[in-house]
């Protein structure tokens, strides 16, 4: 028979109590209700709730729409378009030489500012007898010149382009009436050198050259009589001759092709 010791049977009593601690804890945890954590609900992405067929309808829309867009600027720009006429302005500057009777108060060193302006498609009108040498337009438009503080605009009348062995000639000219006091205003440039200057006889849109005339003069004639005009006001040589800057407006078919970008911008804006 063994015999135990006061010591040691009281630690067996010790890790007994221990044992048993832990067995109770261990129920005691296994009864206690268990916590839950919250779940955060996942949204799913736009594509996944528009679903295979919607995402594929949304592609298509935008296929549709910028084809439509394609196909109607290709066939406007595609179609032939008539040539819309387009205002044409040439400003020139001289200083007046001589003047007849203080006409209207103008005297010589003024200096002379003119503008004329005409339509780009007027057509030609054919010369009596036909001359295949002399090109004549008598286009819409206005001829104004300013002398100092004096200003006159008259109705244009005509440009006349000269192709001839002997001369290359250039004129405008602006007539106010017929009868007796009627004004007539004429910028000239000719040349009997350079007889290259024009090749035909074409309407001029951009300004002549100045250094291929070595003859240039505006003149105010003033009528004495039937279809007698008298020269009054002398101004040379042209200085400058140049084309004034003129915005152009939209063409139709571009308004058209902006319009239509813009609605399809829009749809493919509003589409889901």
């Amino acid at each position: 028979m063994d015999f135990i010791s006061t010591s040691e049977r009281e630690n067996l009593r010790n890790r007994r109590k221990t044992s048993n601690t832990h067995r109770v804890g261990a129920r005691w945890q296994q009864r206690l209700p268990l916590t839950r954590q919250p779940v955060t609900p996942t949204v799913p992405p736009a594509s996944a709730r528009r679903g295979p067929w919607k995402e594929g309808h949304a592609v298509a829309t935008r296929l549709s729409a910028g084809l439509t867009v394609g196909l109607i600027a290709l066939t406007l720009l595609a179609e032939p378009h008539v040539a819309t006429a387009a205002p044409i302005t040439f400003e020139f500057t001289t200083t007046v030489v001589s003047v007849e009777s203080a006409f209207l108060g103008v005297q010589a060193g003024e200096p002379v500012v003119g503008r004329y302006t005409f339509e780009s498609t007027t057509p030609p009108t054919p010369p009596s007898p036909p001359d295949s040498r002399v090109g004549r337009y008598n286009p819409v438009g206005t001829f104004e010149v300013q002398f100092g503080v004096l200003k006159l605009i008259l109705p244009l009348s005509h440009i006349e382009v000269l192709n001839r062995p002997e001369i290359d000639r250039y004129a405008v000219a602006a007539v106010s009436g017929t009868g007796n006091g009627a004004i007539q205003l004429q910028l000239a440039l000719a040349t009997n050198l350079n007889l290259g200057a024009f090749t035909d006889v074409g309407l001029p849109l951009a300004p002549p050259p100045l250094n291929l005339f070595e003859f240039s003069q505006f003149i105010l004639y003033v009528n004495h009589g039937p279809n007698k005009f008298v020269p009054q006001i002398t101004a040379t040589p042209i200085e400058t001759l140049r084309a004034l800057q003129v915005v152009p407006e939209l063409g139709t078919a571009t308004l058209l092709i902006i319009g239509f970008g813009l609605s399809a911008g829009w749809l493919l804006r509003r589409s889901p």
